[in-house]
């Protein structure tokens, strides 16, 4: 063989593997540039998220089907309403949690639009466009009251009735406040869910009164005074009239010194003074007597009704504690005369009560236990022992 000949066949050898050598390379950086974009989603993916309806404060997770390109997600995030968010990534980049940088509207629907084809990509460069998985999800609203009992303008509501109040869902993770208007103390009771809401007064309210219930509801975590909760409720109703007074029973015709209680010399049971010195008022239990004494003198014995069986007069030595003239008794909606308090639970002396209307208590009932506890007298004596009394003066009750 020639040299030439030769020569001219090592040099097409040559070049064939060359050219085959880089039709490998080519091949292959196609293969990797391609097997890198389609691992990162950019010829398609699909992605859902972990809840479509969450709190205003949650992570909202997007868990997509193979890694993806961070940079290019997060370069075509987009989120409608905006609102300030924070990105971070888990799982190989297959895992995208969305932390609000403050909380989401409460009741807002959102909408995300995720794309990982960048503007450099090599699937724009041979004409593929992919379009962006779009995703959407709702923030959950607040509980809302549903019903309450009594309906809000009901009229004639019974004064010792409980008020209750149901929301739609759990109340948990909020801070709720109730506010009854005009000021009224009461228990709060609800369920285990704190959706049921129970409301019962302390005492009973009063008659034909209007009044509002007011609920407040904020985040806990807000940590908001009760002023700065916002207002989600209210209702009113009105209370029941004030019943008709009790029928006038007979008047027992009496003498008129037995109609004032004046108590005859002759029928005082007590006629020694337990305390020597000063003034004091003796109270006898078992003859339904009331006598003041001063300086051992007794200065006179009056005929009075105290407490009936159940709510007994309590016995011991008391001191006056307080005076008014005309008391009011929210928890018997009548007035007291001439009231002089010696418990701390209420017990008085005052004179015969009076109704609204003017009614007053008979005085055939003194001599004859009959209250709730305190010490009724009647017209004319309740004046006197009133004026006789001054704030300290000593009560001895016994029998």
């Amino acid at each position: 063989m020639e040299f030439n000949t030769f020569v001219h066949k090592k040099h097409w050898y040559n070049s064939f593997w060359a050219d085959l050598a880089y039709v490998l390379l080519g091949a292959l950086a196609l293969m990797l540039i391609f097997g890198v974009q389609y691992a990162t989603g950019e010829f398609g993916f699909s992605a859902d998220l972990e809840k479509n309806i969450v709190e205003s404060k949650d992570t909202v997770i997007v868990n997509f089907s193979q890694p993806v390109s961070k940079n290019a997600v997060e370069k075509n995030f987009e989120i409608t309403p905006v609102a300030p968010v924070d990105l971070s990534w888990s799982d190989n980049f297959r895992k995208l949690e969305i932390k609000p940088q403050d909380s989401f509207s409460a009741g807002e629907n959102y909408t995300l639009k995720i794309s990982p084809q960048d503007v450099f990509s090599f699937s724009r460069l041979i004409g593929k466009n992919i379009n962006p998985v779009v995703l959407s999800f709702r923030v959950a609203s607040p509980p809302q009251v549903v019903s309450i009992l009594p309906v809000s303008g009901e009229s004639g509501v019974k004064i010792d009735s409980a008020i209750k109040i149901s929301f739609d869902k759990s109340t948990f993770g909020y801070d709720v406040n109730f506010i009854i208007d005009p000021s009224s103390k009461f228990d709060l009771s609800y369920d285990s869910e704190r959706k049921n809401f129970t409301l019962l007064p302390k005492g009973k309210f009063d008659y034909e009164r209007d009044y509002s219930v007011s609920v407040r509801l904020a985040p806990s975590d807000e940590n908001a005074e009760v002023g700065q909760m916002p207002e989600i409720f209210r209702a009113n109703f009105k209370t029941e009239a004030s019943p008709p007074p009790p029928e006038t029973v007979e008047e027992v015709v009496l003498p008129e010194d037995k109609i004032a209680g004046i108590v005859a010399d002759s029928q005082v049971a007590t006629t020694e003074a337990a305390i020597a010195e000063g003034r004091y008022i003796d109270i006898n239990l078992a003859k339904q007597q009331l006598s003041i004494f001063e300086n051992g003198e007794r200065l006179g014995t009056y005929l009075v009704s105290t407490g009936k069986r159940g709510m007994a007069t309590p016995t011991g030595t008391f001191h006056v504690m307080a005076k008014r003239g005309r008391a009011w008794s929210k928890k018997y909606n009548l007035y007291m005369p001439y009231f002089m308090q010696f418990t701390g639970q209420g017990h008085g002396i005052h004179e015969l009560p009076e109704w609204k209307n003017g009614y007053k208590e008979g005085a055939n009932h003194l001599g004859t236990p009959v209250s709730h506890g305190c010490v009724r007298l009647g017209v004319g004596p309740a004046a006197k022992v009133y004026d006789f009394s001054e704030v300290g003066t000593p009560i001895v009750i016994h029998y």
